[in-house]
């Protein structure tokens, strides 16, 4: 790159705005996913609103976390207590995903 060459920091790569739509992509299937199953299946019910709600929980942390920190320039450490729990919820609605094709039996009417 020439020395010259001046960045605009509020421009966004190819590659950064494709992160962000996998992961809005991610984000909410997986909430879609949780809630849907929670209301369908009265089996694993608890655990499924559990996912939900810890991924919308820890949305909300993330969110609300710069606005109740002090502005030092960091990101605060609720903010990361936030996107632990997020995460933890969306991999917890990737396993009921995983469980639910393999365990869930087929419905299969020949004699």
């Amino acid at each position: 790159m020439h020395p010259d060459t001046v960045i605009d920091p509020n421009t966004w790569a190819v590659g950064e705005i494709i992160s962000i739509v996998l992961f809005v992509t991610l984000y909410l299937s997986c909430l879609v996913l949780t809630l849907w199953k929670a209301v369908r299946n009265a089996h694993g019910r608890f655990y499924c609103i559990v996912c939900a709600a810890s991924i919308i929980i820890g949305s909300f942390v993330i969110v609300l976390a710069p606005l109740t920190s002090e502005s030092n320039g960091e990101m605060p450490p609720q903010a990361g207590v936030g996107t632990w729990i997020m995460i933890l919820g969306l991999l917890g609605s990737v396993a009921v995903f995983i469980w639910g094709r393999v365990v869930e039996p087929t419905t299969n009417n020949s004699k």
